[in-house]
């Protein structure tokens, strides 16, 4: 009997112990590529009920970038990211409601945001250790996927480009624009080490602008909308190693 409590109180002491080992890796850096799919005034589905665009999601027209970030652990389930995105927007009138009219165009895009992030399903760095497999040795054990939602806000620079018919448009202007954005996504987080992990995440991008495709008609009834698509791999900083810890031996 008293072998059995002492072994409890071990076991008790070594949970404890690490329940607040994510507080030594707080900070994330990561990179990766992403997939922009955009929604404006150019291409489009007929039907008005687009479940945000989602229903008009062409592979043809979406276009791929790059993302950069940084995340800070403010709790065990509470993060918060700054991140940068650079790609391309691109959609076209060839197939779309309004055929016809033969507009296309293509965008340089570059965005940033600051967002807060949620884990619904918490993110396990702690490794617990397996009574039930004694006979083989203490056996580590980790929940390796964590399941986040965002939200926050930022801006994006994009820079249009004509193509077919919009070329000669006296409406189209190939101006820069700047819009202020309000991100909001899911994700999901692969624990694969202690410091390394791998994530996906999608998330729509709620536009302040009407012309980031340098078209503004008197058909536009809503503002510009995007869809980024990240796939990213992440890398944890030990508490006082600081970023030394990636280059060394």
């Amino acid at each position: 009997m008293k072998r059995l409590i002492l072994l409890f109180l071990f076991f008790s002491i070594i949970i404890s112990g690490n329940s607040q080992a994510w507080k030594n890796k707080r900070i994330e850096l990561w990179g990766g590529v992403c997939v922009f799919q955009y929604f404006g005034d150019i291409g489009g589905s007929a039907d008005e009920s687009s479940w945000f665009g989602l229903k008009d999601i062409r592979l043809k027209s979406s276009r791929p970038g790059f993302n950069i970030g940084v995340g800070y652990r403010l709790t065990d389930r509470v993060y918060a990211y700054g991140s940068s995105s650079f790609g391309f927007f691109a959609a076209t009138d060839k197939g779309a409601v309004n055929s016809a009219r033969n507009f296309t165009f293509h965008s340089v895009a570059n965005e940033f945001s600051i967002q807060g992030v949620y884990y619904l399903i918490r993110e396990n760095q702690n490794y617990y250790y397996s009574i039930m497999k004694m006979r083989g040795g203490l056996k580590k054990v980790n929940q390796p996927v964590s399941v986040f939602i965002f939200t926050g806000f930022g801006g994006v620079f994009s820079k249009p480009f004509a193509e077919d018919n919009l070329i000669d448009n006296p409406q189209f202007s190939d101006k820069s624009t700047f819009a202020l954005t309000f991100p909001f996504g899911v994700g999901a987080k692969l624990n694969f080490t202690p410091e390394l992990s791998f994530g996906v995440d999608l998330g729509a991008r709620f536009v302040l602008s009407d012309q980031l495709e340098g078209l503004t008609t008197q058909f536009s009834k809503h503002n510009d909308l995007y869809y980024v698509l990240n796939f990213k791999a992440i890398y944890r900083l030990s508490k006082g190693k600081g970023i030394k810890q990636i280059f060394r031996k």
